[in-house]
């Protein structure tokens, strides 16, 4: 299967947060990429990675929190400055399992294998409430 996602960061310091999303994804069965894609230096850098995912066959791209955008912003919230011809997600520290569900969720409409695979992972993590919702009644 080709890469579907990519994930950008801002430094490999931010690695340790995102490479839980880049497990999920794994454990999903979809393909990624990662890469240090800060915009601090070479203003160019981010916006050539968002414009040419396309062609490279990425669907979605998953962006740290840290990912800097030409200007100085420190989030990237808005495609339209990206020109990213594909959706991206952002994230901060604690959102990259959640973007990571997110985009299997997308992509989940267009593979019934994800779909499938993430209906699995949703099951498995009820289940896992439950039982940890019946053990502090318990105690």
């Amino acid at each position: 299967m080709h890469t579907q996602v990519g994930i950008v960061l801002g430094s490999r310091s931010e690695w340790h947060t995102m490479k839980h999303a880049g497990e999920l994804l794994a454990q999903l069965g979809i393909a990624y990429e990662a890469h240090i894609v800060t915009a601090n230096k070479n203003t160019n850098r981010l916006q050539d990675y968002a414009s040419t995912a396309i062609d490279r066959g990425l669907e979605i791209i998953i962006a740290g929190s840290c990912t800097a955008r030409p200007g100085g912003k420190k989030e990237l919230n808005s495609d339209s400055e990206t020109r990213s011809p594909v959706g991206m997600l952002t994230t901060g520290p604690e959102g990259a399992v959640n973007a990571a569900l997110l985009a299997a969720s997308m992509l989940g409409n267009k593979y019934p294998k994800i779909r499938e695979k993430l209906a699995q992972y949703r099951g498995q993590q009820r289940s896992e409430n439950a039982s940890l919702e019946t053990e502090r009644q318990v105690a």
